[in-house]
């Protein structure tokens, strides 16, 4: 918006070229806000100093990556060991997400993946 008003006030542009301006702006911002979904499937990182383990997420676009969140779908541990699970995830909630618009990142997708498999091949 801080563009816009300086445009709006600057003398060298003709009223012509404001008006498209705007008009292409209004068209952007309204373009964007159509084509992005509105939650989104994505981890959430926890643990220590150099120990990372990720929480799977649905969460609003627009919050930070480890702030609010609808709901924990599972969690993903990449220095797992021994018998702890490496990844955790709650397929009937995932699909349930997904059909209700949640876009998952693509790494959350790559989890999912990699969960289907291993329940695949302990089946």
């Amino acid at each position: 918006m801080a563009y816009l008003s300086l445009v709006y006030n600057n003398p060298n542009f003709s009223a012509n070229k404001r008006l498209n301006l705007f008009q292409t702006y209004a068209n952007n911002t309204a373009n964007t806000e159509q084509n992005t979904p509105m939650l989104t499937i994505r981890l959430a990182r926890g643990g220590a100093k150099k120990r990372p383990f990720y929480h799977i997420v649905v969460a609003e676009k627009t919050s930070p990556r480890d702030g609010r969140f609808v709901e924990r779908l599972g969690f993903s541990n990449p220095q797992a060991s021994g018998n702890a699970q490496p990844i955790n995830i709650s397929m009937e909630r995932f699909e349930h997400w997904t059909k209700a618009g949640a876009k998952p990142s693509p790494t959350v997708s790559r989890l999912v993946r990699q969960a289907k498999r291993a329940t695949q091949s302990n089946a």
